[in-house]
């Protein structure tokens, strides 16, 4: 998405972002929410979890803004992380 969003216009761009980071954004930030209830609250997991649910509004920033080019977002490594971290089922992958 960042290399073809990058040469489209902010109508365009925005529409990418809406149609193919909208749906990835909502899962991520449901499971945010489904782990924040089971997961341990000093374990190291809970603080990015944590994190994650405060910097929402800054992440959806991308949802409604199709001016800023330089905004990507790199769900695959994000997986990765939180896999390594916690090791629970995100986004329909088992680890």
């Amino acid at each position: 998405m960042a290399v073809r969003s990058t040469w489209c216009s902010p109508d365009e761009r925005l529409g990418i972002r809406q149609r193919e980071s909208a749906p990835l954004i909502e899962r991520l930030f449901a499971w945010v929410e489904a782990q924040r209830l089971v997961v341990p609250e000093h374990a190291p997991l809970r603080e990015g979890l944590v994190y994650l649910h405060n910097q929402g509004e800054a992440l959806c920033e991308l949802l409604s803004n199709g001016e800023q080019a330089g905004i990507v977002l790199e769900m695959s490594r994000s997986v990765v992380i939180l896999e390594d971290l916690g090791g629970s089922d995100f986004l329909g992958f088992q680890s």
